[in-house]
């Protein structure tokens, strides 16, 4: 292999950044999460990551980084310093390879005393000639000076923005960009152990990153914002924002740790960004309560304003669009999932977004009374059963952004697969579960892979989830489910409970399902466990029913649930059919549950006799509906006739 000779051009500094988690953009009322993974997903329709496995980065750990970047906002590019302790992970190594795009200029290269000999090819990988071998459990260090325009993939790796007509950079590295802008180890294999950063820039600006804010110097002609962080940190989670920002701090006390929170923010939005940020201090000790104390608490919390439509949960500062409710609650949760422990590969994303995403709605559940917590709750399940298939687990090869921030299954879904896990288990072993996870040694500050989090929760509950995260998260779909009852006089209740599956890779969700019923008197949930189709429940119920409700809590993933009375349906040997509304309004509906399939005739005339509908529908096994636009007929009296494998039904409608 020939190397490129190493030239010792002039030392700027550099930038670098790091993860990128977009998503939710909510004011106070929920619901622009699926509007903002649309948008994301449309940005990278047509766009894969060119990322390249490199193989040639596993041979050592990265113990620290010190990272010089000189940035001015009005020029797009970088130049800088990256310094590097690297410690070998094998005997007999005389070569490191870093990440690094092709398209970035390297200067030089060079360990304590000598320049070293490198090649940077086209796939992205710089790889060092040591110029000595090292053994393992060896320390060596490593200094690269470099410039160039970066490109940017996924995200915007690399970006210059403007607000108010000021100039600004960011980055967001999240999933493959780091390289694009800054020499790496990019892999989720290997946390940075600690990191020096030092950003250098024209006097007026500020800069946000990553750990604690060591000072801030504007003695001279530049201003100089030096941070450092001795907690372990992901490559896509190093981040740096540089524009014309202003600060507001603040301090959140726990019982043993204040933090100080820095906001940067554009200073023409600083009295609204202010006042967008009173509920933040109340989610930390929510998640304080519920999880462990925050994970960074000797650094510093933060957010630096970014122009770009979304949020990144840089550790310990998230770059955010603005500083809203859900989007705050989202950045903040990440710093528990997704940065204190990480995902292991991108085809576990869930991990980090599921879980941000859910502990959202959870800050919801605990804010504004929870006024909006089933209006989240909602908006969730709409979007996830828009669509009949899809994993949480990525079964592709993982390089598409659209396919890993896919709102729908990674986020959305993710997120419901842990409130379907709270809700079999109950709030007390669901949290001290994730407790559990969060606290394990092997996983703190570092990686972790689905099964992971599957044994916290069998080894605290003494179950096996094997079946449940077949369903849930390996497989694809959703369940419906079609509940009928019938209460006796002794107000016994038989109830009967059928299941369609909307993707056939799963056969059946066993899950136990909440049932509500009530009378004008009393009410009451109950819970039964449902492990087959077509399963009989009888319940004594110390009252009459006059209505239920399945699943009224929104507990389980599922849609087009029906839940009907048999004393207001017919019902023969293998038929149950149910019609609405009476009176009539703008459309009728009629329900069938069959064990045949078959053919049904849907007649509906007047008192007359003159039709006003006749159709032959198709009966599936299970349940089937039928809908009828009845908005344009007159008003007066109708029959509607139903013949179906060998069962008659007539019923009587009004229109008024």
């Amino acid at each position: 292999m020939q190397f490129k000779n190493s030239m010792n051009l002039k030392i700027f500094s550099a930038y670098l950044i790091v993860s990128i988690y977009s998503l939710i953009v909510f004011a106070q009322e929920p619901g622009k999460l699926d509007k903002l993974a649309k948008d994301e997903s449309a940005f990278f329709k047509n766009e894969e990551s060119h990322f390249f496995s490199n193989a040639y980065t596993q041979n050592y750990n990265i113990l620290f980084h010190q990272l010089i970047f000189d940035i001015n906002p009005s020029i797009l590019g970088i130049q800088g310093i990256v310094k590097s302790y690297v410690q070998a992970r094998e005997n007999g190594i005389n070569a490191i390879a870093f990440d690094c795009s092709h398209i970035l200029e390297i200067d030089s290269i060079k360990d304590n005393q000598h320049r070293l000999n490198y090649l940077l090819d086209a796939n992205d990988v710089l790889t060092i000639d040591l110029s000595k071998t090292i053994m393992m459990g060896d320390i060596d260090t490593i200094i690269i000076f470099y410039h160039g325009i970066p490109i940017s993939t996924g995200f915007g790796s690399f970006q210059q923005t403007f607000h108010n007509d000021v100039p600004s950079i960011w980055t967001l590295s999240e999933p493959f960009g780091a390289k694009e802008w800054w020499p790496c180890k990019q892999q989720l294999e290997d946390k940075i152990d600690s990191l020096d950063i030092i950003i250098n820039m024209p006097k007026g600006n500020l800069a946000g990153s990553n750990g604690k804010l060591i000072s801030i110097d504007s003695s001279s002609t530049i201003t100089t914002c030096h941070y450092h962080s001795n907690y372990p940190t992901a490559t896509y989670l190093v981040g740096v924002a540089v524009t014309n920002y202003a600060m507001f701090t603040d301090t959140v006390k726990f019982a043993n740790d204040t933090v100080p929170i820095i906001n940067l923010v554009y200073p023409e939005v600083l009295e609204e960004e202010k006042l967008l940020n009173v509920e933040f201090s109340n989610n930390m000790h929510l998640f304080d309560s519920l999880l462990i104390t925050y994970p960074f608490a000797k650094e510093k919390y933060g957010h630096a304003q970014f122009g770009w439509g979304g949020g990144m949960e840089h550790q310990t500062m998230s770059f955010v669009s603005h500083l809203d409710f859900e989007l705050g609650a989202h950045e903040l949760a990440h710093q528990w999932f997704g940065d204190k422990i990480t995902c292991s590969n991108w085809r576990d994303i869930w991990l980090n977004e599921g879980f941000a995403t859910y502990m959202t709605g959870v800050s919801y559940e605990h804010t504004y009374e929870g006024k909006w917590w089933m209006t989240w709750k909602g908006n969730l399940m709409r979007n996830i059963t828009r669509v009949p298939g899809g994993s949480v687990y990525i079964y592709d090869d993982s390089t598409s952004v659209e396919r890993i921030f896919d709102g729908r299954l990674s986020y959305a879904k993710g997120a419901m697969l842990l409130h379907m896990l709270r809700w079999k288990f109950g709030d007390v072993l669901f949290f001290q579960a994730l407790k559990n996870y969060l606290n394990d040694t092997s996983l703190a500050y570092k990686f972790a892979e689905t099964a992971n989090l599957k044994n916290h929760f069998e080894t605290l509950t003494n179950n096996n989830l094997d079946e449940f995260f077949d369903d849930w998260f390996y497989h694809e779909g959703f369940p419906t489910y079609h509940i009928t009852w019938k209460q006796n006089s002794m107000n016994m209740v038989n109830i009967v409970v059928r299941q369609t599956q909307s993707h056939p890779s799963v056969s059946f969700f066993e899950m136990p399902i909440p049932i509500y019923f009530k009378n004008s008197f009393m009410d009451g949930t109950i819970v039964l466990n449902n492990t087959t189709n077509n399963q009989e429940f009888n319940i004594q119920l110390p009252f009459h029913i006059d209505s239920s409700k399945f699943d009224p809590e929104l507990w389980i993933v599922s849609a087009n649930n029906t839940i009907i009375n048999l004393d207001e349906a017919l019902q023969a040997d293998n038929l149950v059919i149910k019609s609405a509304p009476n009176p009539l309004e703008k459309e009728l509906s009629v329900e069938v549950i069959t064990e045949h399939a078959g053919q049904a005739r849907i007649l509906f005339t007047d008192e007359s006799g003159r039709i006003a509908i006749d159709q032959k529908e198709e009966l599936f096994y299970g349940y089937n509906q039928y809908k009828y636009d009845v908005s344009t007929l007159s008003s007066g009296y109708y029959i509607l006739y139903i013949k179906a494998n060998n069962d008659s039904y007539r019923r009587n409608f009004m229109k008024p």
